[in-house]
């Protein structure tokens, strides 16, 4: 008698465990489910900040927003074409050449990609390795592709004989992150520059 109520309580015991243990996993597989769907709306919002900071010129926030999207998402290329484009705006230079460098040899990268990445290697003097992005960007774009590499060829030219030419920075009146403009003045062969 002492031994079946003993094994009565224990069957009740080992009942309600189970009974328990069946309310908490499905209360853990609604906080898994939630968490899952709070970290894709999570997601969903930084590429959608992402995209509406970026058309609206605003690269830093874009740039914030596109590390985080690219961080739990980090193989698409469209959006690491767009935080390259980023840095390149903001003047990130490293950032965006070892990003464009990342992408430009992926299947499927849009051809502004090679454009910007050749653009941005040629306001770095790399004009070879611009007229490489420029040569893909001319099998989309032919005339302005070869138009880019022809200005390459002429960059490559001017520096084996830098005496034909002076370039001085000009004063810009913003405080942006931009390319700065120089002057070009051609020198004829009697004229010296003295600095």
């Amino acid at each position: 008698s002492y031994i079946s109520a003993r094994l009565l309580n224990f069957n009740f015991l080992s009942y309600s465990k189970l009974k328990t243990m069946e309310k908490l996993r499905k209360v853990l597989f609604i906080f898994i489910g939630l968490f899952l769907i709070q970290s894709a709306s999570s997601q969903s919002n930084n590429l959608q900040n992402g995209i509406q900071y970026f058309e609206l010129r605003n690269f830093e926030q874009a740039a914030k927003s596109f590390e985080a999207y690219l961080h739990n998402a980090p193989n698409d290329i469209n959006v690491k074409s767009k935080l390259a484009y980023s840095y390149k705006s903001l003047g990130d230079s490293k950032k965006a050449l070892e990003l464009y460098q990342l992408i430009s040899d992926e299947q499927g990268v849009d051809s502004e990609v090679y454009f910007e990445y050749g653009d941005l290697l040629r306001s770095e003097a790399e004009f070879d390795l611009a007229k490489i992005q420029f040569g893909k960007y001319a099998k989309v774009n032919p005339s302005i592709g070869n138009y880019f590499i022809q200005s390459c060829d002429y960059a490559l030219a001017s520096l084996k004989n830098p005496s034909n030419c002076n370039l001085k920075n000009l004063e810009t009146n913003g405080n942006g992150a931009e390319i700065s403009p120089v002057s070009y003045t051609h020198l004829r062969a009697h004229e010296t520059v003295l600095d």
